[in-house]
């Protein structure tokens, strides 16, 4: 299809100028679909970094969107759980049963079947593989879920092989993983399928809701316990501290609160960093003096900075609407 472009301005007839003016007007309509209408430059949180992160700011549509610290970029519209290589210019994304490997320009690099439906990629220590939550389902024949058995799983990219790491084999879900930076460590946890009232369709024991938490070597299998009611699980950046979310105090979980604590595996001990807290899942800065979250505000999902000295708390981007909803900004990932 041949596209004519006319021009007349201040009388300007020449082929240059219009090939001038034809070429500004591609470039201004390429940048309305490369970033983001929803966030002006300048309007966001300054950041030293970039975050990857799912959202709808894109003309409404989900997919990943590029955070530098002054504008917001459409990667590539594929689902949210995503992780940073160490490079900073590759991405490992999960969609459904397959992941991809894409670049800063959303290109995709390597496609990988999983062959499970699939959540939450973490790169291993030395980037041999990745792990993620993949959860097998049985289904009544109206497709409605009757069961699901989550387990960890390795992608292993040199052989393309896929190994069950923790083989659960009874009803249960797996709400928090991270793989450790430094080593061979995967902390996870885990949660037996929870017994609800037919009649009030409510949890019959609030203590039910505590899951085990485990620290899992991937060579050795050595497996240790440490503790219930461990959410959103996540290595520091030098990898001598986990932190994580709870409900419980003095040993009973508190309906409608949450903080954030941190768990040394030396010496067993958990330190409270900030109450209230809760998020739908949170990473560290790479200096790991910050952690960004996404949590519901208003009347749709954004993501906030906690700095974990002074303990103030920046939303980065601004509050938007797409038709009278708001904005769906979730499974954030930072890097340097």
């Amino acid at each position: 299809m041949k596209t004519t472009c006319k021009i007349q301005l201040l009388g300007l007839h020449s082929k240059a100028m219009k090939k001038i003016i034809c070429l500004f007007l591609l470039i201004w309509f390429v940048s309305l679909h490369m970033y983001s209408p929803f966030v002006v430059a300048g309007e966001g949180v300054p950041i030293k970094g970039k975050i990857v992160f799912y959202s709808n700011r894109h003309h409404g549509k989900l997919g990943l969107h590029l955070y530098d610290g002054n504008r917001v970029k459409f990667l590539a519209p594929e689902w949210g759980f995503s992780t940073w290589f160490k490079d900073g210019q590759r991405i490992l994304v999960l969609a459904v049963d397959h992941a991809y490997i894409i670049n800063l320009q959303g290109k995709v690099l390597e496609t990988i079947e999983t062959g499970i439906s699939s959540l939450k990629p973490r790169l291993l220590f030395d980037e041999s593989g990745f792990a993620f939550v993949g959860t097998k389902r049985e289904m009544s024949r109206d497709g409605k879920v009757l069961s699901g058995i989550d387990n960890l799983y390795i992608y292993f990219f040199k052989d393309k092989s896929i190994v069950n790491i923790t083989s659960f084999d009874e009803e249960g879900s797996i709400f928090g993983f991270d793989t450790s930076p430094v080593n061979d460590w995967i902390a996870f946890n885990w949660l037996k399928k929870i017994p609800i009232d037919p009649k009030t369709n409510k949890i019959l024991n609030l203590e039910l809701l505590k899951n085990k938490a485990y620290l899992l070597n991937l060579k050795t299998h050595e497996k240790r316990y440490i503790g219930e009611d461990f959410r959103n699980l996540q290595w520091t950046p030098d990898g001598k501290k986990l932190f994580y979310e709870t409900s419980t105090k003095n040993g009973k979980i508190i309906e409608r609160w949450s903080g954030l604590f941190s768990f040394d595996s030396e010496t067993k001990t958990s330190t409270c960093i900030h109450e209230p807290f809760t998020s739908l899942g949170f990473r560290f800065s790479p200096d790991g003096k910050k952690i960004i979250y996404s949590n519901w505000y208003a009347n749709g999902i954004y993501m906030f900075i906690l700095d974990l000295e002074t303990k103030k708390i920046d939303q980065v981007l601004p509050v938007k609407e797409i038709n009278g909803e708001g904005i769906n900004d979730n499974y954030p990932d930072w890097h340097e």
